[in-house]
C-alpha cells in the first residue's frame, strides 16, 4: 500500500513515522518563533569591491543560548568572484567554493560561482544574535559590445540562510 500514492518500496512504520511526525511539528513550532533578518550592501568602487552581509536571529525566548553559527549558501554571477587565496588570509569567514576559481577568466569564460560561508553569530542579547560578513569580491573582465559601454552585473541576496542554535538548525529560504 503506498502513502499517497508517493511512496510505495518501504513498509510503513507507525512508530517510527509518529516519533518523525512528532520531530517535524517540534521543528516548525521553534523555526515559525524564530526571526531572521539579513541586510546586504556593496561598498567601494572599481573591480574590487566589498559585499557586506549583516545576518541577524532573534529565538524564541524560551531558547536561551550563548552561541550560534551561521551559514549563507549564495550564488555570485559569472561576472564577480572571490579569491581562494586573499578568503583564505582573511581566515574569517570561512568559505566553502563549489569548484575551482579561475581568477583570470574573463566573464565570457566563467560560470556562476557557488559559495558556502560560514560564521559565527555575536550574542546581542539572551535570545538575538548577529554577524556582519565581509566578503572581498572582485569584477571580471567582460567583452566589449559597440552598442553598450557599460555592463551590469547582477548580485543575488544568498539563497538559503542557516542557523546553528542548541543543535538546532533553521533554515531561511529565500
Amino acid at each position: 500500500m503506498s502513502l499517497f500514492g508517493l511512496f510505495t518500496p518501504y513498509k510503513f512504520n507507525i512508530k517510527s513515522s509518529l516519533f518523525v511526525f512528532i520531530g517535524l511539528i517540534q521543528i516548525l513550532v521553534v523555526y515559525a518563533n524564530a526571526r531572521c533578518s539579513l541586510s546586504v550592501s556593496l561598498n567601494k568602487n572599481g573591480f574590487h569591491r566589498e559585499m557586506v552581509y549583516t545576518v541577524s536571529i532573534i529565538l524564541p525566548r524560551y531558547l536561551s543560548t550563548t552561541q550560534c553559527k551561521s551559514a549563507l549558501e549564495m550564488t555570485l554571477p559569472a561576472g564577480a568572484y572571490l579569491d581562494p587565496n586573499q578568503i583564505n588570509n582573511l581566515r574569517k569567514p570561512e568559505v566553502l567554493f563549489d569548484s575551482p576559481v579561475d581568477v583570470e577568466a574573463p566573464e565570457h569564460a566563467s560560470s556562476n560561482q557557488t559559495l558556502l560561508v560560514y560564521t559565527d553569530l555575536q550574542p546581542v542579547t539572551q535570545n538575538e544574535f548577529t554577524a556582519e560578513i565581509v566578503l572581498p569580491v572582485h569584477l571580471r573582465y567582460h567583452q566589449s559590445e559597440h552598442s553598450k559601454p557599460f555592463k551590469t552585473i547582477h548580485f543575488k541576496t544568498p539563497d538559503t540562510i542557516f542557523i546553528d542554535c542548541l543543535g538546532k538548525i533553521y533554515s531561511f529560504i529565500n
